[in-house]
């Protein structure tokens, strides 16, 4: 059986956005409200930009503050896939542990840039390949929330 699926996904981290241009950006940062929220209204102005009938077709997700953040939800996988890290798990584990959830990881320094000073690099990073979804759907209530919807899509389309 062969399908055509004509859905498009985004996958954008939420750190310099302002240089996107939205809509109202600097107030939406200086919300009080968490970075789920805020990406989540920043991911409706990018739906709003659409035609009535592309938005069917759209599953925008800003992922706060940024990939590496769904790396410290899973730090044993980020452990496989760069050894280098190995040394530095419990300092990444307490720096984990400070926060309710690991897309709330950014107060003024980036979760890339945390990882950084442990030896970790954009480019060498395979965490794709040792990542486990279950435990970073579980610290990452945003991140979880574009994988249902993008499940649902699948299934209303499957029928």
């Amino acid at each position: 059986m062969s399908y055509t699926y004509d859905y498009v996904t985004t996958m954008i981290d939420f750190c310099r956005l302002h240089a996107a241009k939205f809509d109202n950006y600097s107030e939406i940062m200086r919300m009080d409200i968490s970075s789920g929220e805020k990406a989540s209204k920043l991911e409706e102005q990018l739906l709003s930009k659409f035609e009535v009938s592309q938005k069917l077709r759209i599953i925008p997700h800003i992922q706060p503050y940024e990939f590496e953040a769904l790396c410290f939800a899973d730090s044993n996988g980020l452990i496989k896939s760069d050894m280098l890290l190995e040394k530095h798990q419990k300092r990444i584990e307490i720096e984990k542990n400070k926060y309710l959830d690991c897309e709330s990881i950014n107060n003024q320094e980036l979760p890339a840039k945390r990882l950084e000073k442990y030896g970790y690099s954009k480019l060498s990073s395979l965490f794709y390949l040792h990542a486990n979804l279950a435990l970073i759907r579980e610290s990452c209530p945003h991140f979880n929330q574009w994988i249902i919807k993008l499940e649902n899509t699948v299934k209303t389309y499957d029928r």
